[in-house]
């Protein structure tokens, strides 16, 4: 596990352990997402999602095909998608 992990709350690292379980490859993925340059890499929300974040930009493709290609080893396809993370906070939106 990557240093974010070993400070994730017990309740946390029992929950991923459990999860992770039910996505195919979901190690593989993670470690993919780390070697192209992600700091973080875990499953988003209650998954199937996985979310990769890095502080460079400029790396969420590389990071994103490495992620993808780990999925296709994995027999899965997958979608991407890159953005950046907001700096206002939370804000309410009417859809």
């Amino acid at each position: 596990p990557d240093k974010t992990e070993q400070e994730m709350p017990m309740s946390q690292q029992i929950t991923l352990q459990a999860r992770s379980a039910l996505i195919s490859g979901f190690y593989q993925v993670q470690q993919a997402a780390y070697e192209a340059g992600a700091f973080s890499c875990s499953i988003s929300g209650a998954g199937p999602s996985l979310v990769a974040m890095t502080k460079n930009h400029s790396l969420g493709g590389q990071i994103a095909d490495a992620m993808q290609s780990a999925f296709v080893q994995a027999g899965l396809k997958s979608s991407r998608y890159i953005t950046r993370i907001s700096d206002r906070g939370c804000e309410c939106m009417n859809v």
